[in-house]
């Protein structure tokens, strides 16, 4: 599942809104997961080749920064309440370029088989005119939904009413929700939320990709 929006990084409040669109997922549709975050273990970031993140079914997360230049990570933290102030921080200065992942972690520990949620902001535009607020998630292995009680239950609602926060009151250029389960495709932002692209959100024929 997925829902995100295009927005011009000349646009004003722009690093405002990244900031908020971490805080408003982290906040909202993932609260659970964050509380156990705050509540539970201290996190690390396993040595290369320990594929072990967790106790079985337990909750990970991690922070990271691109470098567009290299294509290439060129921070990443465990998720701590520090770490989380301190990424959000840089956000505000940069806004483009930052992951937040957390994860419901498999039986055995693992990022394999984990149902994962990803919070990101990226530019997507040779020129950085252009950055892509999106969320996504999808849950994991079968076995695992026992434990996976957070993001397996979350659907395409779910993203929408995140995004709805945003698509009324921002200069959104261009958008979409996706099932990727295959059972609707890539949706306008407009049509999906019942909107006449002239009341909220602007329509544009500056689309960056191959949307309906």
């Amino acid at each position: 599942m997925r829902v995100e929006m295009d927005l011009r990084a000349s646009d004003a409040g722009v690093s405002g809104l990244a900031v908020e669109w971490f805080e408003t997922a982290a906040e909202g549709l993932f609260s659970p997961l964050l509380r156990s975050l705050r509540n539970g273990p201290e996190l690390c970031i396993p040595k290369k080749g320990e594929g072990v993140l967790g106790s079985p079914g337990g909750i990970w997360a991690s922070l990271t920064e691109q470098d567009p230049l290299q294509g290439r990570v060129r921070v990443r933290k465990a998720w701590s309440e520090g770490n989380w102030s301190d990424f959000l921080a840089r956000v505000a200065e940069q806004p483009a370029d930052s992951e937040f992942w957390i994860l419901e972690l498999s039986e055995q520990g693992r990022r394999y088989g984990a149902s994962q949620a990803k919070v990101s902001v990226q530019s997507v535009s040779a020129d950085g005119e252009w950055h892509r607020l999106r969320v996504e998630y999808g849950t994991g292995e079968p076995g695992a939904h026992s434990r996976h009680r957070i993001i397996s239950s979350l659907d395409v609602n779910s993203a929408v009413e995140h995004l709805r926060r945003f698509a009324l009151r921002v200069p959104i250029t261009f958008g979409c929700v996706t099932d990727d389960d295959g059972h609707g495709g890539e949706t306008m932002l407009e049509d999906r939320l019942g909107l006449s692209p002239l009341k909220g959100i602007q329509e544009s024929q500056d689309v960056l990709r191959g949307y309906p």
